[in-house]
């Protein structure tokens, strides 16, 4: 309830702001800081990351998590517990011992658009990573590439990750890099500190979309890479710093 009311506040102070959004600053520190609490973690896939200790372990849950993370949340969560309890203790050791081989030649549905089949591609690509690299921060360093470009290239003949030089939003890989990155929050996890939060872009779906239109944030229709763009330039007036935070602003507890 106090979140709908201060809305309803903010949203009017922000139409006589709107040209100006750096002058509510603190507004949209406290909105934020609405969600950015730990009990966020509970429903949100990434909890799943937040169950291991090591680098390595949470980049790959992280990655995985982040790739299923579409649809229903009362679908994918259990779908996504039912696949870590695969790889636990250690999603590392699952994809160093190739466990995930069995999985090759299954071509049931796992979840919506994606079958068994796809986890075991993107875990053969994970291995390729591991034995070459010792983390994947460390692998997209030596690419000297921009982290979503890369992911797109090495990723983008699995289902639900966009091909490279596509129109996508991304949301998936925006959304893995966040909780990666993000330093000092109480929900993302900032294991990768060779990189910048002020790099970062805000992870934008339709959901998102709708709510920064509410926001007067944006006026574009489609929820695609120049959506991305504008939405993030418009936290980065707030959050200079630190813009995906601006996801928190325009999260909702799913009905």
């Amino acid at each position: 309830m106090r979140g709908m009311v201060y809305f309803f506040i903010f949203t009017s102070e922000m139409k006589m702001e709107k040209n100006r959004p750096e002058g509510l600053q603190e507004e949209w520190s406290e909105l934020a800081d609405l969600y950015e609490v730990e009990g966020f973690i509970q429903t949100d896939p990434v909890q799943f990351p937040h169950r291991y200790r090591t680098k390595q372990d949470i980049e790959i849950s992280g990655f995985i998590s982040a790739w299923l993370a579409y649809g229903s949340r009362k679908v994918f969560i259990p779908v996504l517990d039912k696949i870590h309890r695969h790889m636990d203790p250690s999603p590392l050791e699952f994809i160093q011992n190739r466990e995930f081989t069995s999985l090759c030649e299954n071509r049931t549905t796992m979840y919506r658009f994606c079958k068994w089949h796809d986890l075991y591609e993107v875990c053969s690509v994970l291995y390729t990573i591991y034995t070459t690299y010792p983390s994947m921060e460390e692998w997209i360093l030596a690419s000297g590439e921009e982290p979503v470009h890369l992911l797109q290239k090495q990723f983008g003949h699995i289902p639900q990750i966009p091909v490279f030089n596509g129109a996508s939003a991304c949301k998936k890989l925006h959304m893995f890099l966040r909780w990666m990155v993000r330093r000092d929050s109480a929900v993302d996890l900032g294991i990768w500190k060779q990189f910048d939060p002020g790099e970062l872009s805000v992870p934008v779906d339709t959901h998102v979309l709708k709510q920064a239109q509410l926001w007067k944030i944006t006026s574009r229709k489609q929820a695609d890479r120049e959506t991305v763009e504008e939405i993030t330039a418009f936290a980065r007036r707030i959050f200079p710093d630190d813009p995906a935070r601006l996801d928190f602003v325009l999260y909702q507890p799913p009905q």
